[in-house]
């Protein structure tokens, strides 16, 4: 992907001492530094404008510690999610956090971005799985935060506080995350309808307990297994996983449930089928390299409003692809744009509409060539901007770290 940071060069530590060195280096420069991991990330947030030292962490990515029964993993933060998946794979384990491009994304990007997916009606954020990270400061300073225990009591989770600061707050050069047991089976139920709100109302009533519930539509969506192709129509699909008798049981209920109010056109999906849903909807706000420019929206509003949001977004502009994380109160939301002004007025849109239902808007990606400042990206903070300048003050007085990019 395309940088939109200004680098002047890039330096690729072996250590986190060589990171600190670095840092400390700039400070006295006063040259910004901008941490990178495999770069999936960076269309997010505001552009920066100041000439910098690009930080790469991909020469640190080794695994540091795996305690397997002890459900926790220590890596180097420029670890590939792909490798960290595939060392926890083998001991049926996992993280259960969906990343996109996650061959190149890493494992401190994806903490630094606050990465999460579908999965987070049930099974949380990346933030919920960090135990412990190893941090470089705006100052050069290494310290850590957390660490390699479940069940530790510390005093303040700072760990939290670095997950989704995009690195304006210091480098994560380690981390020591919880990981799960891999569920024996998943499989989703989905439904084409006219009445999504009718099922996600049905939803809160279920004996069910789903790990996802995605309401799509757009063309992104057009071929869902099982499913009639009709990418006008929006689609419900709820997904399970754990046991096998367990799943079947939760399939047929939810089927029954669904007939209930009428709707009886759903479909079951499993096995590869279901492997290849799981990862359409993973993949959904990352743009590939191959695609057109792009600007994709993240938006939050409370569960209730989600069907509604996701009306009113297709009559704005019916050529948007939206995943709504249905029971999170998550919608995204994505289309090509041809110019600036374009993708400007589209931001600027789902921003006057998810404010008439008092949520917020965040610029998940634009094309490189759009000088999108902060404010243009995160959209107004209120009372919290002034705690995030302050907390920016403490960890980064000398403002190198990543310039530009966040509000504060």
């Amino acid at each position: 992907m395309e940088s939109v940071l200004p680098l002047l060069e890039t330096r690729s530590p072996a250590s986190a001492a060589e990171t600190a060195q670095l840092v400390r280096e700039s400070v006295a420069s006063k040259t910004p530094v901008y941490p990178s991991g495999g770069g999936t990330a960076l269309n997010y947030g505001g552009r920066p404008t100041r000439e910098g030292i690009g930080l790469s962490l991909g020469s640190l990515s080794s695994l540091v510690d795996y305690p397997t029964r002890d459900l926790t993993i220590t890596v180097e933060a420029g670890m590939p999610v792909a490798q960290l998946e595939a060392i926890t794979a083998k001991e049926g384990q996992r993280l259960p956090v969906d990343i996109p491009w996650a061959d190149k994304a890493t494992v401190g990007g994806a903490i630094a971005a606050g990465a999460a997916g579908a999965r987070r009606f049930a099974c949380g954020a990346i933030s919920d799985y960090v135990l412990g990270l190893d941090i470089v400061d705006g100052s050069g300073n290494q310290f850590s935060t957390g660490g390699r225990v479940v069940k530790n009591a510390a005093g303040y989770d700072l760990s939290r506080l670095f997950s989704g600061s995009l690195g304006s707050l210091g480098v994560i050069t380690q981390a020591t995350l919880m990981v799960k047991p891999i569920p024996e089976i998943w499989g989703f139920h989905a439904c084409r309808t006219h009445r999504p709100e009718r099922l996600l109302e049905s939803l809160a009533r279920s004996q069910s307990l789903p790990c996802a519930v995605e309401l799509l539509r757009g063309p992104s969506w057009s071929e869902i297994p099982g499913l009639e192709i009709d990418s006008g129509i929006p689609s419900v699909v709820v997904a399970f996983e754990g046991p096998e008798a367990e799943v079947g049981w939760m399939l047929d209920t939810l089927e029954e449930e669904w007939a209930g109010v009428g709707e009886t056109d759903g479909v079951n999906i499993l096995g590869e089928e279901a492997d290849a849903l799981w990862n359409q909807l993973r993949e959904f706000p990352a743009p590939r390299e191959q695609d057109p420019p792009l600007v994709v929206i993240e938006m939050g509003v409370r569960p209730r409003e989600v069907a509604a949001l996701v009306e009113r977004i297709r009559g704005e502009d019916p050529g948007l692809s939206i995943q709504a994380h249905a029971a999170g109160g998550i919608v995204r939301v994505k289309r090509a744009v041809g110019d600036d002004d374009e993708a400007k007025r589209l931001i600027q849109a789902m921003r006057t509409l998810v404010g008439e239902v008092h949520g917020r808007a965040t610029v998940l990606s634009a094309p490189c060539r759009i000088a999108l400042t902060a404010d243009e990206a995160w959209g107004s903070l209120g009372t919290g901007l002034p705690v995030m300048q302050a907390l920016k003050r403490r960890f980064d007085p000398h403002c190198v770290l990543n310039p530009g990019r966040t509000v504060y």
